[in-house]
């Protein structure tokens, strides 16, 4: 599961570097250090992927999944915010490139999470 988590992340990062490339150079969201977002989601999403694969039973993994995405959907909120209000000459290019990076990042993760679920051992319910 680890080759299919570092392949997961490789295609995002693929995926979202041409995204942001292409944000930079080719539309109204010029950002300087573009290529360090597509970096920092890689690190970031290659960490949790490893977490997800080693939550033993599909009831714990469901509510660490739960939890996991909350907590990310927050950060991205506060780090969105906290950009806005640092530097707010350049945020509507940080705010393109952030979001497309992290929705392409999220698909994948997705993706990688739908093979992990199937593979996930089922618990049986305690006799009673």
């Amino acid at each position: 599961m680890l080759a299919k988590n570092i392949v997961s992340i490789a295609l995002a990062l693929l995926f979202s570097a041409f995204i942001s490339f292409s944000i930079h150079f080719f539309a109204s969201g010029h950002l300087e250090q573009w290529f360090y977002i597509p970096l920092g989601f890689a690190f970031f999403f290659f960490i949790y992927n490893f977490v997800y694969t080693y939550r033993s039973t599909k009831e714990e993994f469901t509510q660490f999944l739960l939890f996991s995405l909350a907590l990310k959907l927050l950060l991205a909120f506060f780090t969105l915010l906290l950009c806005a209000f640092l530097f707010r000459s350049s945020f509507s290019g940080f705010a393109f490139h952030f979001v497309s990076t992290y929705m392409v990042f999220t698909v994948f993760e997705i993706r990688f999470l739908n093979q992990l679920i199937r593979n996930k051992p089922q618990t049986t319910p305690p006799n009673q």
